[in-house]
C-alpha cells in the first residue's frame, strides 16, 4: 500500500509539474484539455491504473477536460487518437509509455500547437518532452 501511494504521488507530481511547465510556454486556455494514451487497459492494477489516477488529478487540479484511450499500440492508432484529440481542442497529449516517444516524434511537426509528453525515452523536440522516472530513487521510501 505504501509503495502504491508513493507511485501515485510521483506520477501526480510529474503530471502537474509538466502542465505547469507547459503553462509558461502556452496560454492557459491551451491546456484546459488533456488527453492520455494507454498501451493497455486502465483496469490493470499497476501502471495503467496509476496513469489514470494521475489524469484524474490533472482534471481536479486544473479543472481540465480529460480524455483517455486504451489499447493504443501502433503508429496508425496513435495518429488516429491524436487527430481526434486535436479536433476536440486538446493541447497536451500524454503517452503513458516509453513506446510513445517514437510515435510522437514522427507526428509532432504536424501539430506545433500540441505538447506531447511521454516517459523514459530519448525522443525530444520543441513540443515533445520525455520524463525519466528513476525508480530506484523512490525505493527508499518503501522501507
Amino acid at each position: 500500500m505504501k509503495m502504491r501511494t508513493v507511485w501515485l504521488l510521483g506520477w501526480m507530481f510529474i503530471c502537474v509539474s509538466t502542465l505547469l511547465g507547459c503553462q509558461s510556454q502556452q496560454e492557459t486556455s491551451d491546456i484546459d484539455k488533456v488527453g492520455m494514451l494507454f498501451e493497455q487497459s486502465i483496469e490493470e492494477k499497476t501502471w495503467g491504473a496509476k496513469g489514470y489516477h494521475g489524469l484524474q488529478s490533472i482534471k481536479e487540479e486544473f479543472d481540465a477536460e480529460v480524455y483517455f484511450q486504451e489499447n493504443v499500440q501502433t503508429q496508425q492508432q496513435v495518429n488516429q487518437v491524436v487527430r481526434n484529440y486535436v479536433n476536440r481542442g486538446v493541447g497536451v497529449i500524454i503517452g503513458h509509455s516509453s513506446n510513445y516517444g517514437k510515435y510522437f516524434q514522427t507526428i509532432q511537426s504536424n501539430y506545433p500547437n500540441v505538447h506531447f509528453i511521454y516517459v523514459n525515452g530519448g525522443y525530444t523536440a520543441e513540443n515533445v518532452t520525455s520524463y525519466i522516472l528513476i525508480q530506484w530513487r523512490w525505493a527508499f521510501l518503501q522501507e
